[in-house]
């Protein structure tokens, strides 16, 4: 017999609050055993069923994790299995904001932030590197505060394209969105390849993702055109002025993809959206030395050469 609405009510959501909980700690079983109640209660409820495979997922690889002695080790694993949990998983469940996720990325986050702070006073080239994690993950778990401190003194020592563009989504998420559309149009600048989107958590870096996605995007392709459609949805629109020795190194950079595009056309596809990107660039740096329309002209021209339908959307 099904049960009535105020069984469900008063049973059914505290045995789910319980199982997450349990999962915060992760402590799989436990889990399971509250879903496995829940489910007497609702068989065909989305977020149990979501959130009963969730929970075999990691206990598929509980005796990997339980093997691991060394912390650092068991952090870096854990956190390994967690990029294609979110990755190539939880896409499959078709549900957004499923708590069972949230619950086990807190348990995951804040084992590894206790990993890491056990070595973070150490004397080590990799210190930046630690700062950069465990300002993402603080940033994952909500305390952007702590976030902002280790990332900001990660960018200080190592201004990589990681720790842009996590910083960039840290200002994102605290609202500070015009530094965030600046350090993130850097990040994907500098090596959009490099830039581990799995982190990325904020509405605006996300839904131009989707938008790639849509578009039939995906992988390190999907990464080369962020910048690209971050100029045609004019989210990377806050521009700043090029060094001597940066517009230099900008140019020297265009000849060179060029030429290995010539050599690699395998590569093309990398390629061209990283051209675009910079043609973007050199064209924003004429435009405000207000040079000669006729060099804009070629940029344009080259963009165009490259993608006629970017070229359409960048000019409309």
């Amino acid at each position: 017999m099904k049960p009535s609405n105020s069984i469900r009510s008063t049973e059914f959501r505290p045995l789910l609050d319980e199982a997450y909980k349990a999962l915060e700690l992760g402590q799989f079983e436990k889990a399971g055993q509250k879903l496995e109640q829940a489910l007497q209660i609702s068989f065909d409820d989305w977020e149990l069923l979501s959130a009963l495979k969730c929970v075999e997922y990691w206990r598929q690889r509980k005796d990997k994790l339980d093997n691991i002695n060394d912390s650092i080790e068991l952090a870096e694993v854990r956190l390994y299995e967690w990029k294609g949990f979110v990755s190539r998983f939880v896409p499959k469940l078709k549900a957004d904001q499923l708590m069972a996720t949230h619950a086990i990325q807190r348990w995951v986050f804040n084992s590894a932030i206790k990993s890491y702070e056990s070595i973070i006073d150490e004397t080590s080239e990799k210190t930046p590197e630690v700062r950069l994690k465990l300002g993402r993950l603080y940033k994952g778990i909500g305390d952007y505060e702590k976030a902002q401190d280790y990332l900001e003194d990660a960018l200080s020592k190592m201004p990589s394209a990681r720790v842009y563009a996590e910083l960039a989504d840290t200002y994102a998420l605290i609202g500070q969105l015009k530094y965030a559309k600046v350090f993130f149009r850097e990040a994907f600048f500098i090596g959009a390849e490099k830039i581990e989107l799995e982190y990325l958590e904020s509405g605006l870096i996300r839904k131009l993702l989707d938008t790639l996605k849509e578009d039939g995007y995906s992988g390190r392709e999907l990464q080369e055109w962020v910048p690209v459609y971050g100029v045609l949805h004019g989210i990377f629109n806050i521009k700043r002025e090029l060094k001597p020795v940066e517009l230099g190194q900008l140019k020297q950079s265009i000849y060179s993809l060029n030429a290995m595009m010539q050599d690699n056309k395998e590569e093309s596809k990398y390629i061209i959206p990283k051209l675009i990107n910079r043609y973007f660039w050199l064209i924003d740096h004429y435009i405000g030395k207000k040079e000669d329309r006729s060099r804009i002209n070629e940029m344009l021209k080259n963009i165009k050469h490259l993608d006629a339908r970017i070229y359409q959307k960048y000019i409309n």
